[in-house]
């Protein structure tokens, strides 16, 4: 049986420590936990001891907020 491999993006997934399932994942490299950009958020399920969420498709929209944030950021000091 082939196992899928996740793209992550390297992005930081930060999990809630009220064993509820809230996720959210950040930008790579920040470690500011207060200041840091959410990029998708949510929660999940936990089933076989495996949280059901985030799933690529939160990885995938978390990249194109980062993308989109990314270009933003770029626009922004290039006017200044």
């Amino acid at each position: 049986m082939k196992i899928a491999t996740m793209k992550t993006y390297r992005f930081t997934l930060c999990r809630s420590d009220q064993g509820d399932g809230g996720w959210s994942l950040h930008p790579p490299q920040h470690s500011d936990e207060d200041h840091m950009l959410v990029l998708a958020s949510g929660s999940a399920d936990l089933v076989d001891d495996q949280w059901t969420r985030p799933n690529q498709t939160d990885y995938d929209a978390a990249l194109a907020e980062y993308r989109k944030s990314a270009l933003s950021d770029q626009l922004v000091r290039a006017r200044q």
